[in-house]
């Protein structure tokens, strides 16, 4: 089964380049209240790169995939998207209300299940093809 998708919310901290089509540091704090920080172009985050302009810290969103849950968390990765955390880090443990899920698309209901894999499944099938631990 494919991963749900979501957008998850994270803040633009800082630009790091206004050179197009811009670059900026990104956010996130996960379950544990650890931050963690992205560096990629504008159009990663937000379509609208002028809402960063005005005054940062100001709120992006990043495609993710919920991948499992853990406790009362949500796991999700963001490789599927071809982002990650400065470290290299791209599995998160994230609040619920971390996420905006797509419900309709064209006016009509997706049919997607709900469903999610289970955690540990999706941190291990994950681990194995980025060839080791994952640190969850």
């Amino acid at each position: 089964m494919t991963p749900e998708e979501a957008h998850l919310r994270c803040e633009a901290v800082s630009w790091i380049s206004h050179d197009f089509p811009g670059w900026v540091r990104v956010r996130l704090v996960d379950v544990n209240n650890t931050s963690w920080y992205f560096v990629d172009k504008v159009p990663v985050f937000t379509a609208d790169s002028s809402r960063l302009e005005a005054r940062l810290p100001a709120p992006v969103h990043m495609l993710c995939s919920i991948v499992g849950r853990d406790g009362g968390a949500l796991v999700v990765s963001t490789a599927t998207h071809g982002v990650e955390a400065e470290d290299g880090q791209c599995l998160f443990r994230v609040h619920a209300g971390q996420l905006d899920r797509p419900r309709f698309r064209k006016g009509v209901a997706l049919a997607r299940a709900s469903r999610v894999l289970p955690a540990q499944t999706a941190a291990s099938a994950l681990s194995t093809r980025l060839g080791g631990s994952l640190g969850i």
